[in-house]
């Protein structure tokens, strides 16, 4: 489907979601809207979107909601070399994972709270990160063999 009717539909859907009073669905199209402006570039809208599902998420208690959120905000953020917000983003999701026990989600979260910091020019801070998400991920996977090359590429 067309992204931007895509966008269309999430706004439609959205705008009677919050007619109805449909918090919890509203959160989720606002996450859904978030990831459909992310994946047009538009990091802005994308992230005003995920803020307004964050602030739902936190008022129902939904935590995975949060940190899908947090995460997204994240990666926008980042988009935007927006290095501070990035990187409290992504370490406010990753607390919430480990909080959930979600090691897949978590490691995703260091992963790129990694990135940001070799953005930033701190290898160590993104070697640490890097390391731990490695030692939880199955060798055999392509997350484990992407972290190993950018381990790599930082290592002296």
């Amino acid at each position: 489907m067309d992204s931007a009717l895509l966008i269309q539909r999430y706004e439609a859907d959205l705008a009677r979601r919050q007619l109805r009073g449909d918090r919890i669905g509203a959160a989720m199209t606002f996450y859904a809207l978030g990831q459909a402006y992310a994946g047009q570039g538009r990091w802005a809208e994308a992230i005003r979107s995920q803020q307004a599902g964050l602030a739902l998420c936190q008022d129902l208690g939904d935590r995975q909601g949060q940190g899908q959120a947090l995460h997204s905000l994240g990666v926008a953020h980042a988009n935007l070399g927006q290095w501070a917000a990035a990187t409290g983003a992504f370490e406010a999701s990753l607390r919430i994972w480990r909080q959930l026990g979600n090691r897949e989600d978590a490691c995703l979260s260091l992963a790129n709270l990694g990135k940001v910091y070799a953005h930033q020019d701190q290898p160590e801070q993104a070697l640490t990160c890097w390391r731990e998400a490695l030692v939880q991920l199955p060798p055999q996977t392509l997350e484990h063999q992407q972290l190993t090359v950018w381990i790599a590429s930082l290592s002296p």
